[in-house]
């Protein structure tokens, strides 16, 4: 009868030691946004505020009236490090709603979306889903900082 209590004892020792574990791990899992590729490699960014786009084959019409290129490279990398981002830990990543994102375009084809829910990639032809999550309305401010910046 003792060793069982002593076995339950440990098991339960062993039960919060890992839930403890797991939620301190989560707790500072802030990071700034890595793109695909080195910012000498873009092509092209774009603000896109569409139902156009398939995040699945990580594409969107350019041509779109709800699309507005972005010519200052360097101001919006700067704007970009400046989002808090936070590691998704649990679940299945988020997709790239239709509503707004940045679309990235490579000189070598690759291509990226960023939203503040998730991030879309095609690397080498592959589709990758980054789990990295931002506060909403800190994503919506840098949106609106990116139409400035089309806009000057």
């Amino acid at each position: 009868m003792k060793k069982n209590t002593i076995y339950s004892f440990y098991a339960y020792f062993l039960l919060v030691s890992m839930i403890l574990f797991s939620l301190s791990s989560c707790e500072n899992n802030e990071t700034t946004y890595e793109l695909l590729h080195d910012k000498s490699e873009i092509s092209s960014i774009y603000i896109v505020y569409s139902d156009n786009i398939d995040s699945q084959k990580v594409t969107c019409d350019i041509n779109d009236a709800d699309v507005i290129e972005i010519t200052d490279i360097d101001k919006f990398l700067s704007e970009l490090n400046e989002l808090v981002f936070y590691k998704h830990v649990f679940g299945d990543p988020e997709t790239v709603y239709s509503d707004r994102a940045v679309y990235i375009l490579y000189s070598n084809g690759d291509r990226e979306f960023i939203h503040h829910q998730a991030q879309n990639c095609i690397k080498n032809g592959e589709l990758i889903c980054r789990r990295l999550i931002c506060d909403m309305s800190s994503f919506d401010d840098f949106i609106r900082a990116c139409f400035d910046m089309a806009e000057d």
